[in-house]
């Protein structure tokens, strides 16, 4: 499993090409990854898109997210036991 800075790291290059339509991406790589049956990238690309939801949320004027866009993915639940990203 990524850690959090890998993540976070995948995260930063979309936030600064896609700006706000960065989730849209995230999470269409996710649903193709889902399509594919990769259940461990879609695990990543989930973990990536909330991880893009946060820094959009600290760069948006009055903070805030964007939307929750994991729905699109799926609706199970990112974290696990210990509260920590996927």
């Amino acid at each position: 499993m990524a850690s959090d800075l890998d993540i976070y790291r995948s995260a930063r290059p979309l936030t600064g090409k896609h700006s706000g339509e960065a989730p849209i991406h995230a999470a269409m790589r996710a649903g193709e990854l889902l399509e594919a049956g990769d259940m461990d990238g879609v695990t990543a690309w989930k973990r990536i898109l909330r991880a893009v939801d946060e820094l959009l949320a600290k760069e948006k004027p009055g903070g805030g997210r964007y939307t929750d866009r994991l729905a699109v993915v799926t609706s199970a639940p990112v974290t696990g036991q210990s509260g920590r990203l996927n």
